[in-house]
Parts: structure tokens; sequence; C-alpha cells
């Protein structure tokens, strides 16, 4: 469970975001819409813990962000965007230290990194250097890296990002495998058809503020839209 109270941010958060009031519960996916530079991204990391020029709450499955940062980030995996990790490290030796962030044992570790290995096809470029390999393996090993602790709150921030479209069919099915595990999912895509496909609420944003947020039927009721899809919701928001 996610609840996220900003009443004030400071003045460098303040030119992306505003006051924002969500919660997010287990087994849900909720998915953050907008153009570019409506926010999406500050509201993300500062979930994630990674923004915090910013007065509220912000309480992961109880644990209070400011106050237990320690804990509440151990709960929580994050793909940023953009994602940069070290270049000389392969793959798997990132993951290797991410692992060990989390605190998982060799053994768990080792057997976690295989899992998704196979389930994100990345194979033998897992054991070269990142600074050689493609950027949709580059993108797979930082949602590897998200996976890896089988944390109950996952981040994504444009998970699909130079993805094609069977690669971003299989993370919408890694989606699916999180919400039937619990999961609480927190996300962000400019793929509309991909969030439309994992997301059961949605969040509006313009201007670090949201204007519109509920399930798709929910919203195209308020908005009086026709048919009531992810696409046609987005046209009427942002298309003025």
């Amino acid at each position: 469970m996610l609840e996220l109270k900003l009443t004030q941010v400071g003045p460098k958060l303040r030119r992306e975001l505003g006051e924002v009031q969500l919660s997010l519960g287990s087994g849900e996916a909720v998915a953050v819409v907008g153009p570019a530079n409506s926010g999406k991204s500050a509201l993300l990391a500062v979930v994630a813990g990674v923004r915090r020029d910013y007065e509220g709450k912000v309480t992961i499955h109880h644990h209070n962000l400011q106050t237990q940062p320690k804990l509440a980030r151990q709960l929580v995996g994050y793909l940023p965007n953009p994602f940069v990790p070290p270049a000389y490290l392969t793959g798997f030796e990132y993951l290797e230290v991410t692992g060990t962030a989390y605190n998982l044992a060799p053994q768990p570790r080792l057997k976690r990194i295989n899992e998704l290995s196979g389930a994100l096809k990345l194979a033998d470029e897992l054991y070269r250097p990142l600074e050689q390999v493609t950027g949709s393996v580059l993108q797979k090993v930082g949602l590897a890296a998200s996976l890896l602790a089988d944390s109950p709150v996952i981040i994504w921030d444009e998970p699909t990002l130079r993805l094609d479209y069977l690669e971003t069919q299989a993370v919408a099915e890694i989606a699916k495998t999180l919400l039937d595990k619990k999961k609480s999912l927190f996300f962000t895509s400019n793929d509309l058809r991909f969030t439309a496909l994992v997301a059961e609420r949605y969040c509006f944003l313009e201007e670090g503020q949201i204007i519109a947020s509920g399930r798709l039927s929910q919203v195209a009721n308020q908005l009086h839209c026709s048919p009531k899809t992810l696409e046609t919701i987005y046209a009427h928001l942002y298309s003025r």
C-alpha cells in the first residue's frame, strides 16, 4: 500500500509538481498520464524517495518515507528515466550490486537474476559491459533491477522505452504477474496501448496537478467522452 500527500514543494520541485494526493492499494496498478513536462517523472521520483524537496507525507506499507527512509525505500523497486547505470559494469554485475543493496543473500540473489533474465530474454547479453549493449537490453536490465528484490511496491518510469512490440508484451505479462502477487504498480508510459493494458486507475497530470483521476469509465463519464478509451480521454484533456 502506498499513500502520498504533498502539501508544499520546494523551489526546484515547484517547477515540475504541485500539491498532489493519491493512494495505491495492494494488487493495484495506477498509471500517471500526461504530456511532456507535466510532472510525471517528478511525481514518481518523489514516491521512490529520490526527490525530497517537499512538505507532506509519503507512506509505503506504513513506513514514513521522510522519517524512515531506509525502511521505506527497501520496499520499493524503481526504474528511473533515464536509467543510467555504470557503463563499465556488465548487466549481471549491476544486478549483483543491486541485490546486495537490498540485502539479498547470494543464492536467492542468483536464482532471482536467472529468473528475470529468462523472463526478459536477456540471455548472454547479461554478461556484456553495459556500454556495449543496445538500448533495449539496457532497459531490460533496469527492469530486472526494479524487480530483483520482489518488492511490494514497483515504480516504473517509461518501462517500455526502446522496447519492440514483443518485448513490450512481455513486460505487460510481468506486470500482470505482479498484480496477481498483490504487488502495487505505480508507473508512467507514453505508450498508451501498454498503459491501457496494465492500469486499473489513472491520474492525469497537467503542470504538476492532477486534473482527472479514476478508472477509465469514471473519467470518461466525468468528461462526457465517447468512446471510453484512454486515447479519447487523452485527446480530450490535452488537445487544446
